[in-house]
């Protein structure tokens, strides 16, 4: 998440940091739970996976460029298997 100091404040900020810290991107995708979780991964061509249960809309989402969205947990696993 966003840091205390203001150094990681954005969505994309954050991203950007995790992927630093792995060796791969080939099998990266972003599970998240609001529009602003799918437009920081799209800022770094990573595919998101939305989740219904969460705090965001599931609207939202699918306007922001969501690849999928899982109702359910069980979902979001056979959805990550793909």
């Amino acid at each position: 998440g966003a840091t205390l100091d203001g150094s990681r404040s954005h969505k994309a900020d954050v991203i950007a940091y995790l992927l630093g810290q792995v060796e791969s991107l080939e099998n990266v995708v972003m599970v998240g739970d609001t529009k602003f979780d799918v437009l920081g991964a799209k800022e770094h061509g990573i595919p998101t996976i939305g989740v219904a249960w969460g705090y965001g809309n599931v609207e939202e989402m699918q306007e922001a460029g969501a690849a999928a969205i899982a109702n359910t947990p069980q979902e979001l696993l056979e959805l990550l298997e793909k």
